[in-house]
């Protein structure tokens, strides 16, 4: 359900396009157990996925909330930067697509109870670190809707998190 059907004030969240290609491992390398890769220019990272290279343009397109489709001039791009980098060259991409990835204006994660709306809470914002922070954000998301106490050193994320620093 969107945030007008819910009739909450917007917060600034942005919804931002991801594509990922899935290339075949290179047959010279044994890929599973590489680390995640990635230039310091943030244009394109790598990551191994069994027999498979996940690579991605790291790209950040804003766009309006829809059903994400790759770009392909984008992940063009982004495996030619792939490439330049590797010592062995793209020989086909066996399957692409891309998602939308929500960005607050802080680029930090969005966690609370929105003050505007009684009962809606805002789990919003994790950019590219969801699959990363999921386990933690939610089981503070799950405590912050409980009203479940929290340790000590967490208390000092809930206004970090809010969605009120945006209003």
């Amino acid at each position: 359900m969107s945030r007008k059907k819910c009739g909450v004030a917007p917060i600034g969240v942005t919804p931002m396009r991801r594509s990922i290609a899935v290339l075949p491992a290179p047959a010279a390398y044994d890929t599973r157990h590489w680390p995640l890769v990635g230039d310091a220019a943030d244009t394109w990272y790598m990551k191994p996925d069994g027999a498979r290279l996940l690579v991605s343009p790291a790209d950040e397109d804003p766009v309006e909330p829809h059903d994400a489709f790759v770009d392909d001039m984008v992940l063009a791009e982004g495996l030619h930067r792939f490439e330049q980098a590797m010592t062995f060259p793209v020989t086909h991409v066996e399957r692409s697509w891309a998602g939308l990835r929500t960005f607050a204006p802080d680029r930090t994660p969005v966690a609370g109870f929105d003050k505007t709306a009684e009962g809606f809470f805002w789990l919003a914002g994790q950019g590219g670190y969801g699959i990363q922070t999921a386990p933690a954000l939610s089981w503070l998301a799950g405590q912050m809707i409980r009203r479940a106490g929290l340790p000590a050193e967490m208390e000092a994320l809930v206004p970090a998190l809010s969605p009120d620093r945006f209003r």
